[in-house]
């Protein structure tokens, strides 16, 4: 498991705050996450969004962070946007060695594993870029590379492009154990935010719910994509269940 360890004073772990109004926030999304899996196998859990923008990579981020650092998990965050990538930008590594060249053919699984500064959390970058990242995912080759991630981590965390404007996240929706959409709070048009659930909710997928990011930190929203209304609510991230949806 090789990798440049991330950079203390620019990375994401040297930027989380476990005494945070964010860090407490994202402990709470942990533990609803665990409630709503079944914890007695591995999880692979799929970060996405409606469109660009919307935050779902701090999000996915923050998440594994949290999880890694207070749930005593093997934790592996996997940058499965190969349009734009960015988890290599904050944790401080090399692009380059990532998801797209396994999905190639050209590096075995734990040829790609990335240290961090937290024992328990490792880094899958997205890779090289591609000219057809959707083809990258066609031939069932993630599924064995599920396998893999599965026999080695507790959770495994894909930090997935939006579901509207391409279609990887449909494509693989189903072999996740749970996804979890990203909405930017006051500003993803509600009829914005219907078609990027519906198109995963489609693919016979488990939405576990939906999280409302708050980058201007306003006050947060608490959101059950069943009925999509807003609620004005203590700090928290809340989402619907698969039976309330």
């Amino acid at each position: 498991m090789k990798g440049k360890r991330d950079k203390k004073s620019s990375s994401a772990l040297g930027k989380y705050m476990d005494e945070s109004p964010q860090g407490t926030e994202f402990r709470r999304l942990g533990k609803r996450v665990l409630d709503l899996c079944d914890q007695t196998k591995p999880l692979a859990l799929m970060v996405t969004s409606a469109m660009r923008g919307e935050g779902k990579t701090t999000v996915a981020t923050n998440l594994a962070i949290a999880l890694a650092r207070h749930k005593a998990k093997k934790i592996l965050l996997v940058d499965a946007d190969l349009r734009r990538p960015q988890i290599h930008t904050l944790f401080g590594f090399s692009r380059r060695n990532g998801l797209a060249e396994i999905l190639d053919g050209d590096l075995k699984v734990r040829a790609a594993y990335k240290s961090t500064r937290l024992e328990n959390l490792m880094v899958i970058t997205g890779g090289r870029f591609h000219r057809s990242p959707s083809k990258l995912f066609e031939d069932g080759k993630i599924n064995k590379i599920l396998d893999e991630l599965r026999a080695n981590f507790d959770v495994i965390i894909f930090d997935f492009p939006p579901a509207i404007p391409v279609s990887e996240p449909e494509m693989i929706a189903k072999e996740m154990d749970g996804i979890l959409f990203v909405f930017l709070s006051g500003k993803t048009p509600r009829e914005v935010g219907q078609r990027g659930v519906s198109i995963i909710k489609n693919a016979d997928a488990n939405i576990l719910g939906v999280v409302i990011n708050d980058l201007s930190e306003v006050l947060p929203y608490h959101y059950r994509y069943k009925y999509y209304k807003y609620y004005s609510a203590k700090p928290e991230i809340s989402f619907a269940s698969k039976e309330e949806t």
